[in-house]
């Protein structure tokens, strides 16, 4: 699952736990864990919670573009995922530094 290009998280109830769906390696996922352990769990600073409730492999990011609701990160297959505004800067910085040292 680490290697997958997004992580998006939505809860699905279930009769006993609230169940997690994570998208990745073109696949779906579910999991019963929360996404800040999920989070804790990937490799250092090559994923990053880019929104409340997505995670991306910052590897796989194409490029950063301003739509209609604010900004989305454009994955290298084409999809695209939303960008908070609060992290905005931060992911546009991370991409920064990871094509300079390349």
């Amino acid at each position: 699952m680490c290697g997958g290009v997004a992580t998006r998280w939505s809860s699905e109830p279930s009769s006993t736990a609230t169940r997690r769906s994570v998208h990745a390696l073109g696949r779906r996922f579910l999991v019963r864990v929360s996404l800040t352990a999920f989070e804790a769990q990937l490799a250092g600073d090559v994923f990053m919670r880019v929104h409340r409730g997505v995670i991306v492999n910052l590897t796989r990011v194409r490029g950063v573009r301003d739509s209609d609701s604010g900004a989305v990160l454009v994955l290298r297959r084409g999809a695209e995922v939303p960008v908070s505004r609060r992290n905005r800067r931060k992911v546009e910085e991370w991409l920064a530094r990871f094509r300079s040292a390349r």
